[in-house]
């Protein structure tokens, strides 16, 4: 019996594994499904060939991804509409799904309008209404008409629904061979499908599937494979949150445990069962669970409670058309009256039971029937009738179980429909390759055209970027052009504005000294050899670019020439405090070069090192032999202020200068040049720096020009420089120029105009044409500007836009948004003329913007104006200082200057009575200098800080007298004079009338 059982185990464990048709009766369908739930993926298999360019795998990827987009894209609105009929048609069934004749009016409408997707969804309803009617057999044709167009359709849902209707059929008649081939089928395709382990339709048809195979194994009593489908379907319902699910299978697995004898843990099932039914308001499942808990009681030989609990159930399912669970209770009621002896009740209930089973042909039931009768037969000792309805028990038992076949010509009938539906099938599987060949060929026809359309697109696309690629070029060679000639501009208009400048001043002074005239024509004589250096400069580049010139190459001692060169910039380093010191690792060492290069080349990189080092400290000059055997190196160091790392990047471009560059000279063209030098003898130059440290130029020259082969020696050992020339390049060391410039003038009383201007001759020129009427302060860059600023606290700026270390531009912005320099008008002097450049500056809070070179007349007049239209606007402060109350001094100003004047009043009406109310009180409480206080005070009100004191005090003193009847001496006092005598002395002295009288005339 153990080997059987385990033979049995064997067989169902392979069926559930791989969905194999049925061994233990008859087979109806003996086909592996062929067609497959429709998917928006495709796969095409592509070789590509591995040498093929990036650009072709490129496009053969786009070429997928918008394949896949538009049939993804199409499944998913076909999906959408079917999901949409089926709503519909499904809501018009459910209306009419009690009436028979409504139903095949439907499917005759459906079927004229050649409608076959709700024509299957009448056959299915159709053939649910003949099984709830016991019309098994129209129930099964109608199923298996729906199974034939759920195939034709290809629709995975209908199919699973189609052999779980089918599969359920068979089980009602006994059928349970067929039943378990459609179950499985039913969950072969339940499980292909995706949504299969999703909540949803998908899920709900596995467990219909699941829940099937499990009444199957139950009936023919092999308990365990019927536990574990039915656990594995009460885990989806859980899932699912189906109480009617769950009901459904509690009370399955609750009929296992009742088999096995385990009464408990079917007590405790069933009444899970019944609670899930109430919640669901399941009549059908609560009959059922009530069935169950009386067969339980009637095992347990409580017959009272056993006939109370299928009486419950007898009078609930009896309003229910499905007879088939009716007779349930009704065979219950007949056998627990039958024990209680009660026969009339008995032999009711027995023979309705039995006329409800022949009329729905149920071989089950009509076996437990007949074995009823036996038991009553043998009870009343008719021994006759007990046996005949023996042998009807076990006919239908065996019927039950498939030991027999008790009607042939049902086993006939239905293996002609197995074949014809078979027959069926593969014609709909058929005409499903027929469809998907022609779906395929057009789809590979769309491909075609995509491929197609994505590579004029591309070919579009590489021609749209090579047009903006050139037009990108086109803006940076404009932006370059524009800067150079902005850049050229300011190094020609600069010179030109002393030149013209001091030879108007020595063409219409007659009174100059010979001093001044000399101080003239130097820095004439200074920036007319700057400007003739720009232009030789320039055209050298010009030449060098063009590839025109034909250098002059010499062989000679490159050893001796740098030695030379360098005792040279010796003697003018010495003049500015700076030790050059020259190195040679070689003695002497034969070389290929151009002089004049050379010349240019070591001329740039001394003068700059020169330039840029300090008082005192020491510049390098090393020559050794490169890394390459046939190359020299000439490092120059020096120990400068150092170039910062955002500025190496940039150093060799054309009129680059640093921002952080502490010296006022040069124009950006000197390293450019020299690097194009070096690089038209074939050599390289880098540069290593580091602020506050230095920087080290290294220069790496070939030694032979292996291009020509008869150069000319050098004869003369001779360098081209001469200590005038390297003055230009340097400049002159500062004596005096910046040391008396800014000594104080002669009066007070003269307005303070600060210069800030890199060029010291613009600087000389301006101070010159001003000094005669201003008192005048000289700064050589932003930073230093700043500081004098706010320092002196001038009455006007006149400031250059392009410096080292801090911009025209940037001052200006400084300035304004100084609480103690916003006041101070602000002129730009400029070689940048474009309107862009003068709107920035206007932008930042300039009152004007003058050209180089300019007209020194514009200049005064400019200046002139801009002064005393600062008067009017200190008439108009006064008169606001003169509204200003105790009450408003908090009041919000949008204007910097008017608020600084309102918190400056503040503190003199808070602390008017306070005696040590003075300049040096309010400079400690606003946190400034007295000297700077009162220019602050003098450029925005035109009064001293004290004055300005006095002035707020007796405006609030007439204030006083003009609104109150208090006593003049009382009003003195209030207002921080206590001296009556004093006070009316000073009130006539600005108002022209003494108090009492003000006060008489006002009161």
């Amino acid at each position: 019996m153990n080997r059987i059982n385990a033979q049995v185990n064997n067989i169902f464990e392979k069926r559930r594994k791989n969905y194999l048709p049925g061994l233990l009766l008859p087979k109806i369908f003996q086909y592996r499904e062929k067609t497959r739930p429709n998917t928006c993926l495709f796969a095409m298999k592509i070789r590509i060939n591995r040498y093929k360019a990036p650009t072709s795998l490129a496009i053969l990827v786009v070429l997928l991804i918008i394949g896949f987009f538009c049939d993804c894209s199409d499944a998913q609105k076909q999906l959408q509409q079917a999901e949409a009929n089926r709503k519909e048609i499904s809501a018009v069934l459910y209306r009419n799904r009690y009436s028979e004749d409504s139903l095949k009016l439907l499917l005759k409408q459906y079927i004229d309008e050649e409608n076959d997707f709700a024509v299957m969804l009448v056959y299915k309803q159709l053939g649910v209404f003949m099984r709830e009617n016991s019309r098994f057999t129209e129930a099964i044709n109608n199923h298996q008409e729906e199974l034939a167009l759920a195939m034709k359709l290809n629709d995975t849902i209908e199919i699973v629904q189609a052999y779980n209707n089918l599969g359920t059929d068979f089980r009602r008649i006994g059928s349970h061979g067929e039943a378990s081939d459609y179950h499985y089928q039913a969950l072969d395709y339940a499980e292909a499908y995706s949504q299969a382990h999703v909540p949803g339709v998908g899920m709900k048809n596995r467990v219909v599937s699941l829940n099937g195979i499990g009444n199957v194994s139950l009936t023919l009593g092999y308990y365990d494979h019927a536990e574990k489908y039915f656990r594995m379907a009460l885990e989806d319902e859980l899932k699912l949150k189906s109480n009617i699910g769950q009901a459904i299978n509690y009370a399955n697995i609750g009929a296992i445990f009742e088999e096995r004898g385990q009464l408990d843990s079917a007590h405790a099932y069933y009444n899970k069962s019944l609670e899930h039914n109430r919640i669901a308001k399941s009549d059908m499942g609560i009959g059922l669970c009530l069935i169950h808990l009386g067969k339980l009681y009637e095992r347990e030989q409580k017959y009272e409670k056993a006939k109370d609990e299928y009486i419950q159930a007898y009078d609930l399912m009896h309003q229910i058309s499905d007879r088939w669970h009716w007779l349930e209770a009704c065979i219950s009621i007949a056998r627990i009256n039958l024990l209680d002896n009660n026969i009339s009740e008995f032999e009711h209930y027995i023979s309705l039971a039995e006329q409800t089973a022949n009329e729905i042909k149920s071989p089950e039931h009509l076996a437990e029937i007949y074995l009823l009768k036996h038991d009553f037969d043998v009870s009343t000792q008719d021994f006759k009738k007990a046996l005949e309805h023996y042998q009807l028990q076990s006919l239908m038992r065996d019927s039950v179980q498939g030991l027999q076949k008790t009607n042939r010509f049902i086993d006939v009938r239905l293996s002609y429909e197995q074949n014809k539906n078979i027959r069926n099938i593969q014609r709909i599987e058929a005409e499903n390759k027929s469809k998907q060949r022609s779906t395929h060929l057009t789809l590979y026809f769309t491909l075609a055209l995509s491929l197609v359309g994505i590579i004029i697109t591309a070919l579009l696309y590489y021609a749209y970027k090579q047009r903006v690629r050139s037009n990108k070029a086109l803006k940076q060679l404009e932006q370059t052009r524009s800067d150079f000639f902005t850049n050229i501009t300011h190094e020609f208009r600069t010179p030109l504005t002393v030149i013209k400048g001091f030879n108007d001043l020595l063409m219409s002074s007659k009174h100059l000294s010979e001093k001044e005239k000399h101080v003239y024509r130097s820095a004439i004589d200074r920036q007319s050899n700057n400007l003739l250096n720009l232009v030789n400069q320039l055209l050298d580049i010009a030449k060098l670019k063009s590839g025109k010139e034909a250098p002059n190459w010499k062989r000679g001692d490159i050893i001796s020439y740098l030695r030379m060169s360098a005792e040279t910039f010796k003697l003018f380093a010495k003049e500015k405090d700076v030790n050059l010191i020259f190195y040679s690792v070689i003695e002497s060492q034969e070389m290929d070069f151009i002089p004049f290069y050379i010349d240019k080349i070591i001329g740039n990189l001394l003068s700059n090192a020169i330039k840029h080092t300090k008082e005192g400290d020491k510049i390098d000059f090393v020559v050794s032999k490169g890394q390459r055997p046939d190359t020299i190196k000439i490092k120059i160091s020096d120990t400068g202020d150092g170039i910062s790392k955002s500025d190496l990047k940039r150093i060799f471009e054309m009129f680059y200068q640093s921002t952080n560059s502490q010296n006022e000279s040069g124009n950006g063209i000197g390293l450019a040049f020299t690097k194009m030098m070096v690089e038209k003898m074939k050599g390289e130059i880098e540069v290593d720096s580091e602020l506050g440290i230095g920087s080290s130029f290294i220069v790496t020259l070939p030694l032979k020009n292996n291009n020509l082969t008869n150069i000319e020696p050098l004869l003369e050992q001779k360098s081209s420089f001469s200590l005038s020339k390297i003055q230009q390049r340097v400049g002159t060391k500062e004596t005096n120029l910046y040391t008396d410039i800014n000594e104080e003038g002669n009066t007070n009383e003269q307005h303070i105009i600060l210069i800030v201007e890199d060029n010291r001759d613009v600087n000389t020129y301006i101070k010159t044409i001003l000094s005669e009427k201003y008192r005048v302060l000289v700064a050589r860059n932003g930073e230093e500007g700043l500081k004098l600023a706010k320092m002196h606290i001038p009455d006007l700026v006149v400031t250059d836009v392009m410096m080292p270390v801090m911009d025209g531009t940037q001052l200006c912005c400084e300035m304004k948004q100084n609480i103690m320099l916003n006041h101070i008008p602000i002129v730009m002097l400029t070689a940048k003329s474009s309107d862009e450049d003068r709107i920035k500056g206007l932008r930042c809070g300039a009152e004007a913007y003058i050209k180089k070179p300019f007209d020194t007349e514009e200049l005064f007049i400019t200046i002139h104006n801009i002064l005393e239209s600062r008067k009017t606007l200190i008439e108009k402060f006064m008169e606001s200082a003169n509204n200003i109350t105790t009450d408003t001094v908090n009041r919000a100003e949008s204007e910097a200057n008017l608020k600084y004047l309102h918190v400056i009043t503040g503190i003199i009406l808070t602390e008017m009575q306070n005696p040590d109310l003075n300049t040096a009180y309010l400079a400690e409480r606003m946190s400034v200098s007295t000297s700077q206080l009162n220019r602050k005070m003098n450029g925005i009100t035109g009064k001293s800080t004290l004055s300005y004191i006095l002035h707020v005090k007796l405006n609030k003193a007439k204030k006083m007298l003009q609104e109150t009847s208090l006593p003049m001496s009382e009003v003195a006092h209030e207002c921080g004079f206590y001296d009556a005598n004093y006070f009316s002395r000073i009130f006539k002295k600005e108002f022209g009338i003494s108090p009492s009288q003000f006060q008489k005339i006002h009161v």
